[in-house]
């Protein structure tokens, strides 16, 4: 049974009174982590595979570092931030639009078993239907006030992960955000985030830095091939040990700029290339 704590509580979370509407209780299934090296990870629904998968490493490393991964259960980038944290071990909690007996979004039931059992469902007390977008909005406060750092890894303008930095932002947390090139629609919040002040994030160091927290080594894993698209292949042939320029790599492969731009920024993202100089590209072996 889901455990009611009410707002005069000792264990009710203290972060939550930061926020000027409290909630008066909250119910809570499992048992909630510490809360001082919180990191919220939100982002769009729809998202692609190297958000996907950027999200659910980053989680996963932040959590071996002793993070707890906060994020709302929705599918996506959410999904992905809490499987990260599952996956080593590490803890999370999903902050519901729903109540924590009958948690939203159904198709991660499963997920939000595995949550309970680890870490913790929460939700306000009070009438909670996600099918009105209000719940959702209210929702995101908490994701905001619960974690002293939060991570858009990717939204596009009209995203409700904006309205959790925004709500960030107002109780003077730590807002940081992926960049993403210009001409990606998932990215489009992300970069203005940026625009107006929010941290860069590009990896899980940026974010222990922005909370003073020492990474782990990162344990030997196994690199799992990654499927890349012909632009991409067509990059990588005519790249090696010499820093090359995106006009070069025009000229050579006679793809468009915008697309051997996105090939280079999924190839970044991906661990294949690096940047030893401003827009010129190597290798990696």
């Amino acid at each position: 049974m889901p455990n009611r704590i009410a707002i005069a509580e000792p264990d009710y979370p203290g972060c939550l009174l930061d926020l000027e509407d409290p909630p008066a209780a909250v119910h809570v299934a499992g048992v909630l982590p510490p809360l001082e090296r919180a990191v919220a990870i939100v982002g769009t629904r729809r998202v692609d595979v190297a958000g996907t998968r950027f999200a659910r490493e980053l989680a996963s490393e932040l959590a071996r570092a002793g993070c707890t991964i906060v994020s709302g259960g929705a599918l996506g980038i959410d999904t992905a931030a809490h499987e990260g944290a599952l996956d080593v071990g590490g803890a999370t909690i999903a902050v519901l639009p729903s109540r924590v007996d009958a948690p939203y979004p159904p198709r991660n039931h499963a997920l939000f078993a595995q949550i309970a059992g680890t870490g913790a469902l929460l939700a306000e007390e009070g009438e909670l239907d996600p099918r009105y977008a209000s719940t959702f909005l209210s929702r995101n406060r908490l994701i905001a006030a619960l974690a002293p750092l939060t991570i858009v890894v990717q939204a596009p303008v009209r995203s409700g992960a904006l309205s959790t930095a925004a709500h960030a932002r107002k109780l003077g947390r730590v807002v940081m955000a992926v960049p993403f090139a210009p001409w990606e629609v998932r990215g489009e919040g992300c970069l203005g985030l940026l625009a107006s002040g929010a941290r860069m994030c590009r990896s899980s160091a940026d974010v222990l830095a922005s909370i003073a927290v020492e990474p782990l080594p990162a344990p030997p894993r196994p690199r799992v091939p990654r499927v890349r698209d012909e632009d991409e292949a067509a990059v990588l042939e005519r790249l090696g040990a010499a820093p090359t320029t995106v006009d070069t790599l025009c000229d050579q492969t006679q793809l468009s700029a915008p697309r051997v731009q996105r090939a280079i920024l999924m190839l970044l993202l991906a661990g294949e290339l690096a940047e030893p100089a401003a827009g010129r590209y190597v290798r990696v072996r």
